[in-house]
């Protein structure tokens, strides 16, 4: 492999370092890229290495020097035609801001995706509704977050991705959970308990919390054992804080 392809490569195994927390190997990886860039012909590979630069900026937690390699993404990207390279910078942009501002972002993009004529950039809008939902919880603004991710269920059975469909009926009965929905919340969870070949603890979890606020904490405490078994040995990046953990465990007792 060479030219082309091999630099768009090497933006892959350094965002694998990234991914890893490796982000002084993933810079100096990204350096040789950009070293030789000015060679390249690909519009592609020029998104990919700026994507990948911002992300491991983002990931170490300096947003302002990661917003202007998603920029220029997004901008290369919308030139050449790349749709769904476009759309992934744009959701980029949007978790690297806060507020209104990430809305904003993300609004946007949702709007690019519905509009896009390439089937993987109109996938982009299912990670963008999510994201919406999960910012607009953050900010108290539960029955427009509801909105969102039922918005996101449409989508994802539009697109018939039913993995995508499950998480966003997640989300709505973890959505639900905030608005002390708990019978309905509990009621959405059983049903992806039921329809997953695999356990997820994350379910596990979230059936858990619901018997817990109804006062059923001796169906709850089997539940909490069990997802405190599944989760507690994810990868870091996908684990809940130890605050989570630690309660898990506390309730998973007499």
């Amino acid at each position: 492999m060479a030219g082309d392809d091999r630099l768009i490569l090497l933006t892959q195994i350094a965002r694998t370092y990234s991914l890893r927390g490796w982000f002084d190997e993933a810079h100096r990886l990204l350096d040789r890229i950009e070293a030789v860039l000015p060679q390249s012909t690909a519009p592609a590979a020029r998104v990919r290495y700026h994507l990948e630069r911002g992300r491991s900026f983002r990931s170490a937690s300096q947003p302002n020097l990661a917003r202007p390699h998603f920029d220029l993404a997004m901008t290369i990207a919308q030139a050449a035609g790349e749709e769904a390279l476009a759309l992934d910078a744009i959701h980029m942009l949007a978790l690297t801001e806060t507020g209104d501002a990430a809305l904003d972002w993300n609004r946007r993009g949702i709007a690019a995706a519905r509009a896009a004529k390439d089937p993987a950039a109109q996938r982009w809008a299912l990670s963008m509704l999510n994201n919406l939902g999960l910012a607009l919880r953050e900010q108290g603004r539960l029955a427009e977050a509801l909105a969102a991710f039922e918005d996101n269920q449409r989508e994802a059975e539009r697109l018939q991705l039913p993995a995508r469909r499950d998480l966003a009926r997640w989300q709505i009965a973890r959505t639900l959970r905030e608005m002390r929905r708990h019978e309905e919340a509990l009621k959405i969870q059983r049903q992806l308990e039921a329809g997953s070949a695999q356990v997820d603890g994350f379910v596990l979890e979230e059936i858990a919390e619901l018997l817990h606020a109804l006062g059923r904490e001796a169906e709850a405490r089997p539940y909490f054992a069990r997802a405190y078994t599944l989760l507690s040995p994810l990868p870091a990046a996908q684990r809940p804080s130890r605050e989570r953990l630690a309660r898990l465990r506390a309730l998973s007792g007499p």
